[in-house]
């Protein structure tokens, strides 16, 4: 079955230039982020079917995705998207996220997980492009990345980034380094301590942080321990609906209260105050905070809100 169906495609057209949030974007973007799960052959093969005219490839030994670009689907509107793989073991993505070590993102002042600037630093790249100045040479031997893709083949075309899990967080980092139009994110942990979250407020760059539910990893690492979501939260209820600002927000804390009691019981009976009490909430509520993480529902969510 081909990953975007020709109705899709003719029906949900994508626009780089809509303005704010777009449903339709959103769709475009979180089934591009599915797409980043899958082997090199079936995302160009389904990158083909969309319409995209190149594709490049960013591997690391714990850090993929990709660069495409589109020649456009409305008036010669020509775009490009990055997206970041996430992790697939909801298991894996709990205890790294629930990681609380910071480190300074690379040249940056600015700090942010550990776990996710070390990812990121694999396949940045080393384009420096516009650092050495008038009568300066500078060159970076190092391994070619997402720098590198960026400044050859997206001049004067808008990129948006995105990614689901982990790829979330590495659209954010990277986000910090090359302005895109625009940001998604889907099931993205917290990425930012609280400067690096300021500076992104600063700048103005449209992040769109969406949410589905109950997913735990949107929760963790906990804001307690100084880490912060960075942009517009787009929230999926458990039926589907979709809510913003504070009915958005207001979801989300109630969510978040809820996550914070069952994590616990959902480690392994080494970190519990009983095994009992761990069998029992396990059984009962571990399948929805960890299956509201996975990509697929955030498709199947997205896909009944396009127009």
């Amino acid at each position: 079955m081909p990953f975007f169906s020709r109705s899709s495609l003719d029906i949900r057209p994508f626009d780089p230039s809509a303005a704010g949030y777009d449903p339709t974007r959103a769709w475009w973007l979180a089934k591009l982020s599915a797409l980043a799960y899958e082997n090199k052959r079936q995302v160009v093969e389904a990158l083909r079917e969309a319409g995209f005219k190149s594709v490049t490839f960013v591997d690391a030994a714990s850090t993929q995705g990709f660069l495409a670009v589109h020649p456009g689907m409305m008036q010669n509107k020509p775009f490009a998207v990055l997206a970041f793989r996430g992790t697939e073991n909801d298991w894996a993505d709990i205890l790294t996220d629930l990681s609380f070590l910071k480190t300074k993102l690379p040249d940056e002042p600015y700090r942010a997980h550990a776990g996710f600037v070390y990812a990121f630093k694999e396949v940045m790249g080393t384009d420096v492009e516009g650092l050495g100045g008038e009568g300066m040479k500078v060159e970076w031997y190092g391994s070619r990345g997402v720098s590198d893709a960026l400044v050859a083949e997206c001049r004067n075309v808008p990129v948006f980034f995105t990614g689901h899990s982990l790829g979330g967080a590495l659209a954010t980092i990277a986000a910090h380094y090359w302005l895109p139009r625009a940001m998604y994110t889907f099931g993205s942990p917290r990425v930012a301590d609280i400067e690096l979250a300021r500076r992104f407020a600063m700048r103005g760059i449209p992040v769109y942080r969406v949410v589905n539910s109950t997913d735990a990893i949107t929760r963790v690492p906990f804001a307690l321990t100084g880490f912060r979501h960075v942009g517009e939260l787009i929230y999926l209820t458990r039926g589907g609906r979709l809510l913003r600002g504070w009915a958005a927000g207001l979801w989300f804390h109630l969510g978040s209260t809820w996550t914070l009691f069952l994590l616990p019981c959902l480690m392994p009976p080494i970190f519990l105050v009983g095994l009992v009490v761990n069998f029992l909430i396990a059984a009962l509520f571990r399948p929805r905070i960890f299956t509201n993480h996975r990509i697929g529902e955030y498709v199947r969510k997205l896909d009944a809100l396009a127009p």
